[in-house]
């Protein structure tokens, strides 16, 4: 009987310490079952759901990353870090889950895709196709292929662009959704239409509006870019009957989106049939509202109209800006995809030698394993006090950064209340020594290291001339103001400007009024 006892308590301590070391669990099959359709609500349950991610097994803290890092990317929300993804990647890459290391590879990809660095992006997409390859996961595979195919359609490289598209298609089709199907349609139009194949590009854009004319459910944001797509082919080919029709169309989708390209194809459409009182507020919409592209298009036609009209000041303007913005856009994109496939190439014969040896290393591991196992468990315990140091470290670098952001905030203040007076006219005497170094500090963390970049790109420029730059770069442009703040006479600050021109190499270029001012926002 006391034997027996004894069992009972036994068994009453190992469940009371099992209780007190479980993990906390998610239903993850029921959140990536809403995900794809409902992701703003699998986004909401995951972050109610979460408490502290290093409480979950590895397994579900890799899994977690995965779905987290997906409902934000179909949520449309800003990455800030790729730690996370990278955990879940490193995690399916060792656990030889192919299915879900390719998905984490996508997901990293997408984030490489917004913070423009598009050949890390291609590099994973490229990995990615190659894990997935043997999958049914069709909707994956469609977004990596077309992801691909528009960074070579955006290279004008069509032959590549169409292999992927092609490609997109026929997982698309895989999937049944008509919706991807609409879009991978309009892919391969576009794709066409950078190889010139007018007819194809044409043929394709009008599949893409039938399908997305009567998809389910999203297919207006579809709808609306297939056809504004094919009213530029139009314009392209001087189909304006054509092109009218569709803008009829368009402008029937119930839940039209009213932005940058939207005000550009109109605005464009009106330029190219001589309605030039409609397309000048339109194109000046789009420069106002659109996107960088939106923006250079918009200034490109703009141009365009003011030749016509024999303006060549104001022709001059917008080709000065459709500069900038050109430049803007070679700065954020990718000029070559070849190196990172090369790359990989690479990776898959040192993977397949490591296939071939791998038999070899496992008899290696099971004698490795016979002999760790007697000090394995003092090794765990090591691990362990490595890791709590670690965190530890972690945390405390994380609080040393935050107390430098308000450290950098409560510099910035006095500059942040001079530069409230000034706009408000209330600072009616020069600038001291003290509140220029502070108006220096704030330009530069403010304006993405602005008075560093022009130390350096222009050395020979003097106090003064650095004085006057960061004012245009505030945005204070008039002469008397500049004056008041400089302690100089008006006819000073002109001179000053001419100068200035001269040290900024744009004299014979920048002669009428607000192009050096445009010129400095530029930079």
């Amino acid at each position: 009987m006391r034997k027996s006892n004894h069992i009972l308590l036994g068994l009453i301590w190992l469940c009371v310490m099992a209780a007190c070391h479980r993990r906390p669990t998610m239903d993850f099959a029921a959140i990536e079952a809403i995900l794809p359709t409902q992701p703003d609500s699998a986004l909401a349950i995951l972050d109610t759901l979460h408490t502290d991610p290093n409480d979950f097994s590895a397994k579900d803290r890799a899994h977690y990353y995965l779905l987290l890092t997906e409902a934000m990317d179909k949520c449309y929300l800003t990455h800030t870090t790729d730690s996370l993804i990278r955990l879940s990647a490193d995690y399916y890459a060792a656990h030889h889950d192919n299915s879900r290391y390719a998905k984490a590879l996508y997901l990293q990809g997408r984030i490489y895709e917004d913070w423009h660095r598009n050949d890390q992006a291609v590099a994973c997409w490229v990995k990615a196709l190659d894990y997935g390859k043997d999958s049914e996961d069709y909707a994956l595979l469609y977004a990596i292929t077309s992801k691909m195919g528009t960074q070579y359609a955006y290279q004008e490289d069509a032959t590549h662009a169409l292999v992927y598209y092609q490609r997109a298609l026929t997982y698309a089709q895989a999937t049944s959704d008509s919706l991807s199907i609409a879009n991978a349609y309009a892919y391969l139009a576009r794709a066409y239409w950078v190889n010139e194949d007018w007819q194809s590009s044409s043929v394709h854009y009008e599949k893409a509006i039938a399908l997305a004319s009567v998809a389910p459910s999203g297919g207006d944001r579809v709808l609306k870019k297939a056809i504004q797509e094919y009213i530029g082919l139009c314009l392209h080919q001087e189909r304006y009957a054509q092109a009218d029709s569709l803008i009829t169309m368009i402008e029937q989708i119930p839940s039209l989106e009213r932005d940058g390209s939207y005000y550009l194809t109109l605005g464009d459409y009106y330029r190219r049939i001589g309605f030039i009182a409609k397309a000048v507020p339109l194109l000046e919409k789009a420069l106002s509202i659109g996107n960088i592209y939106s923006k250079h298009s918009a200034c490109q036609a703009l141009s365009f109209l003011y030749e016509g009209c024999g303006l060549p000041g104001k022709q001059r303007f917008y080709d000065l800006l459709a500069g900038q913005y050109a430049d803007s856009i070679k700065s954020q994109e990718v000029r070559t995809t070849f190196a990172p496939i090369a790359d990989y190439g690479q990776e898959q014969t040192a993977r397949q030698s490591d296939r071939k040896l791998r038999w070899i290393g496992g008899l290696s591991v099971g004698a490795l394993l016979l002999v760790g196992g007697l000090w394995g468990w003092h090794r765990r315990k090591y691990l362990l006090r490595l890791r709590a140091q670690v965190e530890h470290i972690e945390a405390l670098t994380r609080q040393l950064k935050e107390l430098e952001e308000a450290n950098i905030e409560q510099q910035l203040k006095p500059a942040t209340e001079l530069l409230e007076r000034m706009r408000r006219h209330e600072q009616e005497k020069p600038l001291t020594e003290s509140e220029w170094n502070a108006l220096f500090l704030w330009v530069n963390y403010r304006q993405d290291d602005f008075y560093t970049r022009l130390h350096q790109c222009y050395p020979e420029l003097g106090e003064a001339e650095i004085e006057l730059c960061c004012l245009l770069r505030m945005g204070f442009g008039k002469n008397e103001e500049i004056a008041t703040f400089c302690n100089i006479t008006s006819s000073a600050v002109t001179k000053r400007k001419q100068r200035l021109k001269q040290h900024l190499h744009i004299a014979g270029k920048y002669q009428k009024p607000g192009e050096l001012e445009a010129f400095i926002q530029g930079l």
